[in-house]
């Protein structure tokens, strides 16, 4: 005989319905293996992700502590930046000033360098106008010296003849002064 022989027969919609020894025997291990999990396994798996959240946590931290670092930083650099071309804008500036200030220098300079030609030239021409004024005075001083010497020479006997003479002189000083 056989182990399914002995057991007794059942038809219909007995054979869904399990038999009380067979329900205690299975809410047993449902109950030790849901005690098993709740005292060993879920705790771990608790851990498990208590460490997993406080780790993404800390990421989280860390990732918005460095976005506010990042942040700040940036403001830093846009500040320096601001300032820096500030600076620039200001040394330009004052380059500009500065050769402003240098082509006015160099401006002055030149007036002054010119005046002091100018007035070079100046003195230049006055003392050529004194060596000439002198030298005319002795040119004109020799003239008389010969003409009188000329009137001494000859003898002239007339009003007419002197006045002849001057003339003739007075010719001849055109000439030369013509040459």
């Amino acid at each position: 005989m056989t182990f399914l022989h002995l057991e007794e027969s059942t038809s219909g919609v007995d054979i869904f319905i399990p038999k009380a020894p067979e329900i205690f025997w299975s809410a047993l291990v449902i109950i030790i293996i849901a005690f098993c999990f709740y005292k060993y396994i879920l705790p771990r798996l608790n851990k498990t992700l208590n460490e997993r959240t406080d780790k993404i946590d800390g990421q989280i931290k860390t990732a918005t502590k460095a976005n506010q670092d990042a942040q700040k930083a940036k403001a830093d650099y846009e500040t320096q930046l601001t300032g820096a071309a500030e600076d620039a804008k200001n040394v330009k500036i004052k380059a500009q000033k500065d050769a402003d200030s240098i082509i006015e220098e160099a401006k002055e300079k030149a007036n002054e360098s010119a005046n002091r030609s100018i007035l070079a030239a100046q003195k230049t021409i006055d003392a050529n106008k004194t060596a000439a004024f002198v030298s005319l005075k002795k040119d004109i001083g020799n003239i008389a010296t010969e003409f009188a010497t000329k009137i001494i020479k000859e003898k002239v006997s007339s009003d007419k003849e002197q006045l002849k003479s001057i003339d003739k002189f007075l010719d001849n000083l055109e000439i030369s002064d013509g040459k």
